[in-house]
């Protein structure tokens, strides 16, 4: 009910990014322990693959998790039996992409690219907003979302964000409006 409301707020009143620097190792530790796997069974793992030397990029560490968790809890979701969710960053150039990929049912073809629209969502007791909110964020950031659909062998959704989105103030973080 939290995580609803939550996505419900953000998704029709978006703040703007508070910019400052922004390690996405200790990020994605506090992201993997919210999504992890209490109530999930004992059969759920999370696997992290992040290279050391991944420079810090420049975001809205808040607004990061959130789009991170909701990736993660929509992977937990389309894994009910169970399996490795493996989430890796490379860098790409002068952005770092993030990819949440899971083992679970896939998506099919005909609704892959419904999967970021408002309040679509193939569970019973789904709201549909994660996903949306998931780019919301990421598109304010000055980054894209997308999806690697590999039905029957489960899903893999990518975000990539800039090292320094346009328009970051250089000289300290960003303190919003």
């Amino acid at each position: 009910m939290e995580r609803a409301l939550s996505d419900i707020l953000e998704f029709s009143q978006p703040r703007p990014p508070r910019l400052s620097k922004v390690d996405l190792a200790p990020l994605l530790d506090r992201v993997i322990q919210m999504a992890g796997p209490r109530e999930h069974g004992p059969f759920l793992i999370f696997r992290k693959d992040i290279p050391p030397d991944l420079p810090a990029l420049t975001g809205d560490p808040e607004l990061i998790t959130k789009m991170l968790y909701n990736m993660a809890v929509n992977a937990v979701q389309a894994t009910p039996n169970g399996g490795q969710i493996r989430i890796s960053a490379t860098l790409e150039g002068d952005a770092v992409a993030i990819t949440v990929k899971d083992p679970g049912r896939g998506i099919t073809p005909g609704i892959a690219h419904r999967i970021f629209d408002p309040f679509f969502t193939t569970r019973e007791n789904g709201l549909g907003l994660g996903l949306t909110v998931a780019r919301q964020i990421a598109v304010a950031q000055g980054g894209k979302i997308a999806v690697n659909n590999m039905c029957e062998r489960g899903t893999s959704i990518t975000v990539v964000l800039p090292l320094n989105p346009p328009g970051a103030d250089h000289h300290g973080p960003h303190t919003g409006s």
